[in-house]
């Protein structure tokens, strides 16, 4: 009978022991729970953890000392997760972004034609703070633009929705919205969007056509924002061209799809330039005979378009 007694006892005692032990990971399961005593995320507790429970248990913390704590740790698990995926002789280097997914997502991201970018996020896991991390959102240029964009530093952010505005460098062009995680060689990278940085949607043009246009055979545009050169000339298949200068290493030239006429004193320009959704520059060229003509509401003496591909 005193054995059976000391048996019952033994596992009465076996299992407070194990509820108690279990209390971080129950908590960790669920989020959603209000009530979660710290004091159980020591070093040697958030070591002993899985991945999986790591990922939840950065969903909770609130301390700054254990939410660098936790990634501190899951940066290690995942270092050597990629380490070992790339060692793999039957793997390529894979580009994971475990550690961006985890702690943000973007919820939606705009840019106006005043090219004010605007983000919204939604930060999952309050974000660390060490001297040896990069947490970082922003707008990269396409390599062709030669440019680099801006990034904020996210490091510090509470869980919760935040708004970020940058003030883009202008440049009419295709803009990547991305986020990147640095910390020591470990790396991730993430394009959430690409957005068109436009400054306006469609703008028309007029000026009359000048002694010097003629002598120089080349007629300079009055678009804001952007310069577009219209050069009527027989050199090139007896089409003229448009050339639209993106940044100063990059200009576009295309040929429009009519000949031009040779220019003339007088002559009045039409010129309607419209950036399309789907990252295009399609100009319009009419030339009439004198501003009289076009006031008059006379037809065009010549009509051409040409379509430049922006960078994206």
């Amino acid at each position: 009978m005193k054995n059976v007694f000391k048996k019952i006892m033994c596992l009465f005692i076996s299992a407070i022991v194990v509820s108690t032990m279990a209390v971080p990971a129950v908590a960790a399961e669920d989020p959603q729970n209000q009530v979660f005593d710290e004091s159980y995320l020591t070093n040697e507790y958030i070591n002993s953890c899985s991945l999986e429970t790591l990922y939840e248990l950065s969903h909770i913390a609130e301390e700054q000392q254990h939410v660098n704590a936790i990634f501190d740790e899951l940066l290690e698990r995942v270092s050597e997760q990629q380490k070992a995926d790339n060692n793999s002789q039957r793997s390529t280097p894979t580009a994971t972004t475990n550690l961006i997914d985890n702690y943000v997502s973007v919820t939606s991201a705009n840019v106006t034609t005043a090219h004010v970018l605007t983000i919204k996020i939604n930060v999952k896991s309050n974000i660390p703070s060490t001297s040896y991390f990069n947490f970082e959102l922003g707008y990269e240029y396409p390599t062709a633009c030669r440019t680099e964009g801006t990034m904020v530093s996210l490091a510090g952010r509470s869980k919760g929705n935040h708004t970020i505005t940058i003030n883009t460098k202008g440049l009419v062009s295709g803009i990547y919205i991305s986020v990147d995680i640095i910390a020591r060689d470990y790396k991730e990278h993430k394009h959430f969007k690409t957005l068109f940085d436009r400054p306006y949607a469609t703008h028309t043009a007029y000026q009359t056509i000048t002694q010097t246009d003629v002598t120089v055979n080349k007629v300079t545009a009055a678009i804001p924002s952007v310069i577009l050169f219209f050069t009527p000339t027989k050199n090139l298949d007896a089409l003229g061209k448009v050339t639209i200068k993106i940044a100063e290493a990059l200009s576009i030239a295309v040929a429009l799809d009519a000949q031009t006429p040779d220019m003339a004193v007088g002559q009045y320009y039409k010129t309607t330039t419209t950036y399309t959704t789907d990252f295009k520059c399609v100009v319009k060229v009419q030339i009439y005979a004198s501003k009289a003509s076009y006031n008059a509401g006379a037809s065009p003496i010549h009509t051409s378009n040409a379509t430049i591909n922006i960078p994206h």
